[in-house]
């Protein structure tokens, strides 16, 4: 689950828009 990780990892842009 590298995606999650990174997602979680990330600021979450995507979900601060």
């Amino acid at each position: 689950p590298f995606g999650l990780t990174i997602e979680l990892a990330r600021p979450p842009s995507h979900l601060v828009s």
